[in-house]
């Protein structure tokens, strides 16, 4: 086909030509020898558009891992000061929990102290009240015993003595007697509020 008949035809710049010679089909574009057919046909094409150049923006480097370094710095701080603050006062605060609980422990040692011996006193007093309390009845039993005898001797017949002094002396002795066996019942009373197992005074 002759350059005549292509003038004919609206051949385009991007329809494929090939013409012997050529190894595959190409773009009409790109064939020299159609360049002077574009030229007439078509005219000469503007220049294309120049492409703005990128300006190349660099970026500014980020404030944030020096805002993050900072902050994580302050809270170090902070929690330095806080533990040099808190340290002492807890410590403080133990030491006067354990004083306290040493000063209750010693305040209960003391009270059981006294109160053991409060109790051994007592016992003390109590067994040293039994004591006096068995002796005193033992001297009674010899003292009754002793007015049995006089009792005794009282009734007999004497030379030389009115009845009416043999009856003074009989009602003195009997008044003895009931002394004496109301004392050694109250001793028995006593004993026995003591837990002392005791007989009747006779």
């Amino acid at each position: 086909m002759s350059l005549e008949e292509l003038e004919s035809r609206d051949l385009l710049r991007k329809d494929l030509v090939w013409y012997a010679g050529l190894d595959a089909w190409v773009p009409a574009g790109e064939v020299k020898e159609l360049e002077a057919f574009f030229v007439r046909k078509y005219g000469t094409p503007p220049p294309l558009p120049a492409v703005p150049r990128q300006e190349t923006v660099t970026s500014k480097p980020s404030k944030r891992p020096a805002r993050l370094v900072i902050v994580s710095l302050l809270c170090l701080v902070v929690l330095a000061v806080v533990m040099l603050v808190v340290s002492p006062m807890q410590e403080s605060v133990t030491r006067r929990q354990v004083e306290a609980s040493q000063a209750q422990f010693q305040q209960a040692s003391q009270r059981n102290q006294e109160a053991r011996q409060q109790k051994a006193e007592e016992r003390r007093l109590r067994q040293q009240r039994i004591n006096e309390l068995q002796n005193e009845r033992l001297v009674l039993s010899a003292q009754l015993k002793d007015w049995e005898s006089r009792y005794e001797e009282a009734q007999r017949f004497h030379w030389f003595r009115f009845y009416s002094e043999k009856q003074d002396e009989l009602r003195a002795l009997r008044k003895e007697r009931d002394d004496y066996l109301s004392r050694g019942n109250a001793i028995v009373s006593e004993l026995q509020s003591l837990g002392v197992d005791v007989d009747e005074f006779k």
